[in-house]
Protein backbone atom coordinates (compact mmCIF):
# COMPACT_ATOMS: atom_id res chain seq x y z
CA UNK A 1 0.00 0.00 0.00
CA UNK A 2 2.78 2.45 0.88
CA UNK A 3 4.65 1.88 -2.41
CA UNK A 4 1.57 2.37 -4.58
CA UNK A 5 0.87 5.77 -3.00
CA UNK A 6 4.54 6.70 -3.46
CA UNK A 7 4.33 5.98 -7.20
CA UNK A 8 1.18 8.05 -7.41
CA UNK A 9 2.66 11.05 -5.63
CA UNK A 10 5.81 10.82 -7.79
CA UNK A 11 3.71 11.08 -10.95
CA UNK A 12 1.70 13.99 -9.56
CA UNK A 13 4.90 15.75 -8.51
CA UNK A 14 6.32 15.34 -12.01
CA UNK A 15 3.15 16.66 -13.62
CA UNK A 16 3.04 19.64 -11.24
CA UNK A 17 6.71 20.37 -11.91
CA UNK A 18 6.10 20.34 -15.67
CA UNK A 19 3.05 22.58 -15.35
CA UNK A 20 4.98 25.07 -13.21
CA UNK A 21 7.97 24.95 -15.58
CA UNK A 22 5.78 25.57 -18.64
CA UNK A 23 3.89 28.39 -16.87
CA UNK A 24 7.15 30.11 -15.95
CA UNK A 25 8.35 29.70 -19.53
CA UNK A 26 5.19 31.33 -20.87
CA UNK A 27 5.44 34.19 -18.37
CA UNK A 28 9.12 34.78 -19.19
CA UNK A 29 8.41 34.67 -22.92
CA UNK A 30 5.66 37.26 -22.48
CA UNK A 31 8.01 39.44 -20.40
CA UNK A 32 10.66 39.32 -23.12
CA UNK A 33 8.10 40.19 -25.80
CA UNK A 34 6.89 43.21 -23.80
CA UNK A 35 10.46 44.34 -23.23
CA UNK A 36 11.26 43.98 -26.95
CA UNK A 37 8.15 45.95 -27.91
CA UNK A 38 9.09 48.76 -25.52
CA UNK A 39 12.62 48.88 -26.93
CA UNK A 40 11.26 49.10 -30.49
CA UNK A 41 8.90 51.92 -29.48
CA UNK A 42 11.68 53.82 -27.72
CA UNK A 43 13.97 53.42 -30.73
CA UNK A 44 11.21 54.71 -32.98
CA UNK A 45 10.69 57.75 -30.73
CA UNK A 46 14.41 58.50 -30.68
CA UNK A 47 14.59 58.16 -34.46
CA UNK A 48 11.67 60.58 -34.86
CA UNK A 49 13.33 63.08 -32.52
CA UNK A 50 16.59 62.83 -34.44
CA UNK A 51 14.77 63.36 -37.74
CA UNK A 52 13.07 66.50 -36.35
CA UNK A 53 16.41 67.80 -35.09
CA UNK A 54 18.00 67.12 -38.45
CA UNK A 55 15.25 69.02 -40.27
CA UNK A 56 15.62 71.98 -37.89
CA UNK A 57 19.39 72.03 -38.44
CA UNK A 58 18.91 71.89 -42.21
CA UNK A 59 16.77 75.04 -41.97
CA UNK A 60 19.58 76.76 -40.07
CA UNK A 61 22.05 75.55 -42.68
CA UNK A 62 19.99 77.18 -45.45
CA UNK A 63 20.35 80.51 -43.67
CA UNK A 64 24.02 79.98 -42.68
CA UNK A 65 25.58 77.47 -45.09
CA UNK A 66 29.06 77.79 -43.58
CA UNK A 67 28.09 77.32 -39.93
CA UNK A 68 30.59 74.69 -38.80
CA UNK A 69 28.74 73.54 -35.67
CA UNK A 70 25.52 73.02 -37.59
CA UNK A 71 27.37 70.89 -40.12
CA UNK A 72 29.03 68.85 -37.37
CA UNK A 73 25.72 68.32 -35.59
CA UNK A 74 24.07 67.27 -38.85
CA UNK A 75 26.89 64.81 -39.41
CA UNK A 76 26.56 63.33 -35.92
CA UNK A 77 22.79 62.99 -36.24
CA UNK A 78 23.20 61.40 -39.67
CA UNK A 79 25.59 58.86 -38.14
CA UNK A 80 23.09 58.09 -35.39
CA UNK A 81 20.43 57.56 -38.05
CA UNK A 82 22.88 55.34 -39.96
CA UNK A 83 22.79 57.67 -42.96
CA UNK A 84 26.44 57.17 -43.69
CA UNK A 85 26.74 59.17 -46.90
CA UNK A 86 25.08 62.23 -45.36
CA UNK A 87 27.30 61.84 -42.32
CA UNK A 88 30.44 61.81 -44.42
CA UNK A 89 29.27 64.71 -46.59
CA UNK A 90 28.46 66.97 -43.62
CA UNK A 91 31.76 66.16 -41.92
CA UNK A 92 33.62 66.86 -45.15
CA UNK A 93 31.95 70.28 -45.50
CA UNK A 94 32.67 71.11 -41.86
CA UNK A 95 36.30 70.08 -42.26
CA UNK A 96 36.68 72.35 -45.27
CA UNK A 97 35.50 75.26 -43.08
CA UNK A 98 37.61 74.36 -40.02
CA UNK A 99 40.28 71.75 -40.87
CA UNK A 100 41.99 71.93 -37.45
CA UNK A 101 38.95 71.04 -35.35
CA UNK A 102 39.85 68.05 -33.12
CA UNK A 103 36.47 66.39 -33.69
CA UNK A 104 37.68 65.21 -37.09
CA UNK A 105 40.31 63.03 -35.44
CA UNK A 106 37.49 61.07 -33.77
CA UNK A 107 35.93 60.36 -37.14
CA UNK A 108 39.05 59.28 -39.00
CA UNK A 109 37.34 56.11 -40.34
CA UNK A 110 35.55 58.39 -42.78
CA UNK A 111 38.87 59.31 -44.34
CA UNK A 112 38.14 63.03 -44.36
CA UNK A 113 40.81 64.49 -46.59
Amino acid sequence: MFFSSLKFSWKISLILFLIIWLTLGIIFSYYLQVKKTKAIQERSEVTNQLMHQKEALKKILVQQPTHRDTLINLAIISCQLEQWQDCQDYFQKAKEIDPNNPIFEQFSPFNLE
